[in-house]
């Protein structure tokens, strides 16, 4: 998802409700952006992407408009200007505040990605970048670590979601050792529900209690790294060891 999906998110409701978008409506265009995106595609949209957006919106209009023409955009060129100043900047803008945009094109949290990185490089990626720069800091370390070991780093496809796995060429899957979890694996593993809100996670090595009801439809399992639950190691939603007391009655 990138920040084009907020646009056409919100294209119906900015053009109606701003027929003549300009610089100076900037602020209440972006608001109104990361309002309707946020309802609509229910994620967190940062303020930077929201006036990326928004800033599609004003372009795009003046261009429209022919106010643009000495920018080379000329009015009568509908989809050549759509495509330069709306469609083609905000799909390289990934629609989720922390992810970042893999080298192959795929859109990744960057603490997945963390997660593997090497710490000694990871440490010299982030050397001239701030802590917000994640794009950056990603393709640093990846050509830290090209140079080092000559191979690029697959911190891509170590963990996807459900959606994505299911994706996969079969044969890719069985490659990478992924199957699938039906709703309880036959005994093997099945969900908490406790008292007072808490739930957790069973399986042979014992209860735990996670930070979320676990959905068994997204989650599967790799034999490189265990469960993976949303994209993430399953280790990300465990809180702690479970508590008898929690225990329905």
């Amino acid at each position: 998802m990138t920040a084009y999906d907020i646009y056409e998110a919100a294209k119906f409701d900015i053009q109606e409700k701003y027929l003549t978008s300009t610089a100076d409506q900037l602020l209440q265009i972006s608001a109104d952006v990361k309002a309707i995106g946020e309802a609509v595609l229910e994620i967190p949209i940062k303020d930077e992407t929201a006036i990326a957006v928004a800033m599609a919106f004003i372009d795009y209009a003046k261009a429209c408009r022919g106010e643009l023409e000495d920018a080379g955009f000329m009015a009568g060129e509908w989809e050549a200007n759509h495509y330069n100043l709306v469609e083609a900047p905000l799909k390289e803008i990934p629609a989720q505040e922390g992810y970042i945009l893999s080298e192959s094109g795929r859109e990744i949290p960057f603490i997945v990605a963390r997660m593997q990185m090497v710490d000694s490089l990871y440490v010299k990626a982030c050397e001239g970048h701030y802590a917000a720069d994640l794009q950056g800091i990603y393709e640093a370390y990846c050509d830290l670590y090209r140079e080092k070991t000559g191979t690029s780093p697959d911190l891509e496809w170590v963990f996807m979601t459900v959606e994505e796995a299911e994706k996969l060429d079969p044969d890719d899957r069985e490659y990478r050792g992924i199957t699938f979890y039906k709703d309880e694996e036959n005994g093997t593993m099945g969900i908490l529900l406790g008292k007072d809100g808490h739930y957790g996670l069973m399986d042979k090595d014992g209860a735990v209690e996670t930070t979320e009801r676990i959905d068994f439809k997204e989650l599967y399992y790799s034999e490189k790294v265990g469960p993976v639950y949303k994209g993430y190691p399953i280790s990300a939603f465990i809180k702690g060891t479970w508590n008898p007391e929690w225990d329905e009655k």
